[in-house]
């Protein structure tokens, strides 16, 4: 992986020194850096008083680290784990003057050392925060001091002191092309990476129960959720998949970006048959050589028939297919619906490329909507025009969905593949 080599001061010159409020009459009126608010220098030293209260630094964006205390970071549950600052710039504070209630904003103008060697970068996450991420060591732990200066306008500034310990990285990536990770056994019978016995991937690191790797793609999908997203390597494309935490995003991996080419460490895993980085540690640029993704390629029934899951390189993949409907639409349960009676879920629909049938999935991660779905509306707005026969055009990421969740074992026989779109116009 490459170190960053820019380190950017937290808080740019330009940003408010002034703090901003409104009391109750009057209405509101917009605020510029120049335009002081109501508030006399008491209320407002009064406020930087009470934003100290407030979370200032949080770990991981969700753990508060309150000032005197330096923990230690970069492992859960005693192993690695790439664990980042957020840091407040902006904190409202809500403080009472005479009748009137003032809205005022304390601004948070943060330092550090900006030759530390252990600092990747530190960047913005929105107009109130920013994030500190880490380059952690394999053999050397580290304490990270920093500083803010709290200012309101008249106020009196005010200084506070943090710190950190980081922890050494006590994993080992075996690094691997995307390909490499697909790579079949010579007898052509699984993975090669998978252990037969276990029907899971071999552990690569004493006394941890998983296999970690590292690799490189161009980024291609993020679901709008921050679930699961897409990588490729030329025709080779890997599934990253964040579980419950839903942090596959530019918050928590900034260089997350569709088309950005980026080096990844995560560890193995599957569900239902289907390969996927179940864990991610890291997920930063990358000027590895990856090639450009070969985007949607054409899916023919040759392509897929009796191919078991480690066969073709088919896992993930993008494809297009010219298929003809066949109806079969259930819902998860596996019951029979009509699409007026679809529910924001997972469904499922049969279509038939050439003489063979193939199960396309909903996956309702895709949809960005929570009051309006505009991917789901899409394919329920199609589905209900078209009758068995039908001829329609779909796209997206090609699944292997066997029937045994957390292993390979038990999936060995099952040719059972899935076509998941994830774009609204993925079924015309």
């Amino acid at each position: 992986m490459k170190k960053l080599g820019l380190i950017v001061t937290l808080l740019a010159a330009t940003m408010l020194t002034a703090c901003m409020g409104g009391g109750k009459g009057g209405g509101k009126k917009k605020t510029t850096s120049s335009d002081h608010q109501p508030g006399t220098k008491e209320t407002q030293n009064k406020a930087i008083e009470m934003a100290k209260d407030y979370t200032l630094v949080a770990i991981n964006g969700k753990n508060t680290l309150y000032e005197g205390e330096k923990p230690e970071i970069g492992r859960d549950k005693g192993n690695y784990h790439n664990d980042y600052l957020s840091l407040t710039t902006k904190q409202l504070v809500k403080v009472k003057e005479g009748d009137n209630l003032l809205d005022i904003y304390v601004t948070l103008n943060w330092k550090f050392d900006e030759k530390d060697p252990f600092v990747k970068e530190a960047i913005d996450i929105d107009g109130e925060h920013k994030a500190i991420y880490f380059l952690y060591n394999e053999t050397e732990e580290h304490d990270f001091p920093f500083n803010v200066t709290l200012t309101c306008d008249k106020a009196d500034p005010v200084d506070m002191s943090f710190g950190v310990h980081l922890m050494t990285k006590n994993l080992k990536f075996d690094h691997y092309t995307i390909e490499e990770i697909y790579k079949p056994t010579t007898a052509d019978d699984n993975f090669d990476l998978v252990d037969p016995s276990t029907g899971y991937y071999k552990p690569n690191n004493e006394g941890f129960t998983f296999t970690c790797v590292s690799t490189e793609g161009e980024v291609v999908y993020t679901s709008p959720d921050g679930n699961w997203g897409l990588i490729a390597d030329g025709d080779y494309v890997l599934q990253l998949y964040s579980g419950s935490n839903l942090d596959l995003n530019t918050t928590r991996y900034p260089a997350l970006k569709v088309g950005n080419k980026v080096y990844v460490e995560a560890e193995l895993g599957c569900y239902k048959g289907n390969l996927q980085v179940s864990y991610i540690f890291d997920i930063s640029n990358t000027d590895k050589d990856v090639k450009a993704s070969t985007g949607y390629r054409n899916l023919t029934a040759a392509d897929f028939d009796g191919k078991h899951y480690w066969q073709g390189g088919l896992m993930n993949t993008l494809r297009n297919v010219s298929a003809t409907y066949q109806g079969n639409l259930k819902n998860r349960a596996g019951q029979s619906v009509t699409p007026d009676t679809l529910q924001f879920d997972r469904f499922t629909f049969d279509v038939k490329v050439g003489e063979k049938t193939l199960t396309v999935a909903f996956d309702y991660h895709v949809d960005p909507g929570e009051k309006d779905h505009p991917i789901f509306d899409a394919f329920k707005t199609k589905l209900g025009s078209l009758s068995v026969g039908s001829s329609l055009t779909l796209k997206g990421t090609f699944r292997f969905n066997g029937p045994v969740d957390k292993s390979y074992k038990g999936n060995e026989a099952s040719t059972n593949w899935n076509l998941v779109p994830f774009l609204a116009d993925h079924i015309a």
